[in-house]
């Protein structure tokens, strides 16, 4: 190492996260090592520089104000300091490229603990080395973390942030397991039941006083009733020759898995069950059958506030026909009540019609009660084969990728099982 005495250096120091620099250590460690040098070499310290930020770029804010001071000051200034190479860069090609910057400036980048004699060409290799040894170390450590992350989800544990309904928890081994928001998580509860039952839309649950404090909107209801992580499921994406899985998580769910099934069914409309028609309204229900005596088109219906606020409805033609048909759509109601009481059914027509209805009804028990039991056979037959399929990874017939391909196919058939077998039992 050449004479330093005298000259001028602007001191970098980083760590990583903002809970290492509420710590402290690393950055204290990193400032008495670079002042010590600097003391005892007789540098001259112009500026210093700290910040928590990662090293994978540049795009740092007080890199970015290190590189505006240099450039204004670059007279004043010989060198860059830094403890370690990693605390300076971990990417080989931006590492390079500023270096360059820098040295276009007359500014030398040197590391206290690995100095470099930027004049020999073997030394220089050496930095080469450097920055790559801290690029690769930055790679190892975010595999190793990608890699615990993903063994942390293949036992069932969600890792991440927590969805909307749920807190960060432990389990009684200390490891990562969230739990369900006791009050969030109540009334989420309720909402999946209440979805489930087919009888409101979206938009009707989000206008429910109840669920007013959960602060959901369109999109993000959607997404918490298609996420099966809320009955208890998660997601484990592909990786290399892993096949994407869906296993049973440990967090505790808020909904049960047949509820949960039961919305995918409504949302892919392919369920029984139908949502109410958005556009019936009690006060307007023969809207769409009255026919306009000028044109001939339906009529259609809408409100209409007066001055004191209160509502009054009409059933008229469009705006657009400009046709002027408009009437009390009270007073029309009335009136095709009034036209259905003079229907009256004849008491033998009466008895028959019951009699229609009870053959018919007891037709459809039979039948249903028949389904019922065909699916409970075809759950049962599925659940001996997972046995079987267990049996067979136990004694090393099959590997688990195999295991857990098959294994997915028939959790996957029982859970549309039980969808069909609640169906069946709600048909009363």
């Amino acid at each position: 190492m050449k004479n330093l005495k005298g000259k001028r250096a602007i001191l970098y120091r980083r760590v990583s996260t903002t809970k290492q620099k509420e710590k402290g250590g690393s950055l204290n460690s990193q400032k008495d090592q670079l002042r010590s040098f600097c003391y005892k070499n007789e540098i001259q310290i112009i500026q210093e520089f700290e910040e928590d930020f990662s090293a994978k770029d540049f795009n740092r804010p007080a890199w970015s104000n290190l590189e505006k001071y240099a450039k204004k000051n670059y007279k004043k200034i010989d060198f860059v300091l830094v403890v370690h190479w990693d605390r300076f860069s971990r990417n080989t090609l931006g590492s390079l490229l500023t270096e360059d910057t820098l040295t276009k400036l007359n500014i030398e980048l040197n590391c206290i603990n690995h100095w470099i004699d930027h004049s020999d060409p073997n030394q220089r290799f050496m930095l080469l080395v450097n920055f790559g040894i801290a690029e690769v170390d930055n790679r190892m450590r975010s595999q190793k973390v990608k890699m615990g992350m993903r063994q942390g989800r293949k036992e069932g544990r969600w890792n991440v942030s927590q969805p909307f309904g749920y807190i960060p928890g432990r389990d009684g081994l200390g490891k990562t397991l969230m739990k369900v928001d006791p009050e969030k998580g109540k009334l989420l509860k309720k909402l999946f039941e209440i979805y489930s039952s087919g009888n409101y839309s979206q938009s009707e649950i989000l206008k429910i006083k109840s669920f007013k404090s959960l602060k959901l909107t369109k999109s993000s209801l959607s997404r918490i009733l298609k996420n099966k992580i809320y009955a208890g499921y998660i997601d484990i994406p592909a990786y290399e020759d892993e096949p994407k899985q869906t296993i049973k998580g440990l967090h505790e769910p808020i909904t049960d898995l047949v509820t949960f099934n039961k919305i995918q069914n409504l949302i892919n409309v392919r369920s029984s069950f139908r949502q109410k028609p958005k556009s019936f309204d009690k006060k307007l229900f023969l809207r769409g059958f009255l026919k306009c005596s000028k044109c001939g088109r339906n009529l259609t219906g809408s409100a209409s506030t007066s001055k004191t606020g209160k509502k009054h409805y009409y059933y008229h033609c469009s705006s657009t026909n400009k046709c002027g048909e408009r009437h009390r759509a009270e007073l029309v109601n009335n009136k095709f009540d009034q036209f259905l009481k003079k229907f009256q059914i004849k008491p033998e027509i009466k008895k028959l019609f019951i009699e229609i209805l009870r053959s018919q009804f007891s037709e459809l028990e039979t039948e249903k009660f028949s389904q019922i039991k065909m699916i409970e056979n075809d759950i049962k037959k599925i659940k001996n084969n997972q046995d079987v399929l267990l049996d067979k990874l136990i004694c090393g017939t099959i590997n688990d990728i195999i295991y857990d391909k098959k294994n997915t196919e028939y959790v996957n058939k029982i859970n549309e099982l039980n969808v069909e077998l609640s169906n069946l039992e709600d048909y009363e």
